[in-house]
Order: structure tokens, then sequence, then C-alpha cells
């Protein structure tokens, strides 16, 4: 990638190559899920600067964001 990312972003890259958080709570015999957060690997980065220009209009940065297929 030839992007130039944030020391402490960087720094967690060096470490990790991605993360996910899920977290549940146990309601009687139920497991019931309350929450899951989840960073993508550095190769499921999306270069987003071009959204900063006010040429480009708000569906076209969207679209960007999508997942693409491999």
């Amino acid at each position: 990638h030839a992007q130039r990312l944030p020391s402490d972003l960087r720094n967690f890259f060096l470490c990790f190559n991605g993360f996910q958080l899920i977290w549940t709570c146990l309601q009687g015999d139920v497991v019931l899920p309350l929450g899951d957060l989840q960073v993508n690997a550095i190769d499921g980065l999306i270069d987003i600067s071009p959204c900063r220009s006010a040429l480009q209009g708000f569906d076209d940065c969207m679209a960007m964001l999508q997942p693409r297929e491999l």
C-alpha cells in the first residue's frame, strides 16, 4: 500500500493484521449477542481521500466504501 497512515494506526497494523471483538451476555440459559467490533486487515483498507473533494458527490464516495469482490 502506498498510503501514509497516522502513526498509531500504522503501529496497530504492525502488531495485528485486523481485529475482531465480539461480546455477549448471558440471560438465564440464553447467550445474547451485544456487539461486534471489527477492524479489517490491512488488505481491506480503502483510500477515501478523493471523497474530500467538493467536486465528488456523496453517492460516489459511499460507492467507494462498498466491499469489492476479489
